[in-house]
């Protein structure tokens, strides 16, 4: 689709990147250090990631897409679901269980045994708050890099749908023949690439938290239940109460 010459770059170091630089994503620190001592060029970009290329999401797109069309309804959510869904389902599946095992079970938890050794009359010992302490920092240390592995997965997930729909856009204004091109608004077109596009990460993303947000809030219910009793839906009633408020100024003009 591009009829120029298209310039020759360096592979990507994500490609060639180990298990250790994939999970501190140390691939990126070469062009990190490069463009503090210097303005980053064209010639510093690197080739695509594979997987990332715009001729294989717009061809997979595009299948799924002529499927929908044969369709009496189409629907190009369904088809990006088909593409994209299992790991969406991962993702979702993933942040659950670390952010319910981390945050919501073992951080609270831990944050008691160490606050409890400064009651007075404790019979917690400093060997047994520090090791408590190093098991906090320890789950502090752990989410961080869980938290960049599922930012970069659904990052990643969410520029190959801009792409491959960008892609098909692309293609379908290429077959436009002169006298529709001339009644289409261009800036139609446009728009939907420079702006509506762009919403698929935060529409992912809320999406995301809307889902895991409920089963994780009733295990909280639980834990806090039985660490600190009646007590605890207390706490709860306070966040039904807030919900409906917040609902309505947001829908509110």
């Amino acid at each position: 689709m591009n009829g120029g010459v298209r310039p020759i770059r360096k592979r990507n170091p994500r490609d060639a990147a180990n298990l250790l630089s994939h999970l501190f994503i140390g691939y990126i620190y070469k062009t990190i250090g490069k463009g503090v001592r210097k303005d980053l060029e064209d010639s510093d970009v690197y080739e695509v990631i594979r997987g990332c290329e715009s001729k294989t999401l717009g061809d997979r797109l595009e299948k799924e897409w002529r499927k929908e069309v044969s369709k009496k309804k189409p629907s190009l959510l369904k088809a990006i679901l088909r593409i994209h869904g299992l790991i969406y389902i991962c993702l979702g599946v993933s942040i659950f269980v670390y952010e319910t095992t981390l945050v919501t079970i073992l951080e609270p938890i831990l944050m008691g045994k160490v606050t409890s050794y400064f009651e007075p009359g404790t019979n917690r010992t400093k060997s047994e708050t520090t090791l408590y302490t190093i098991g906090l920092c320890g789950c502090s240390v752990l989410l961080c890099l869980c938290n960049n592995q599922f930012l970069l997965g659904l990052l990643t997930m969410s520029l190959k749908i801009r792409v491959a729909v960008t892609s098909l856009i692309y293609r379908k204004c290429l077959k436009l023949n002169t006298n529709f091109s001339a009644q289409y608004n261009a800036g139609k077109a446009v728009t939907l690439v420079s702006k509506d596009i762009l919403q698929f990460f935060d529409s992912a993303d809320y999406a995301l938290m809307i889902v895991v947000g409920i089963p994780q809030f009733c295990v909280m219910m639980v834990v806090s239940y039985l660490q600190i009793g009646v007590s605890a839906i207390a706490g709860a009633s306070l966040i039904f109460f807030v919900l409906p408020i917040n609902s309505g100024k947001a829908h509110s003009p």
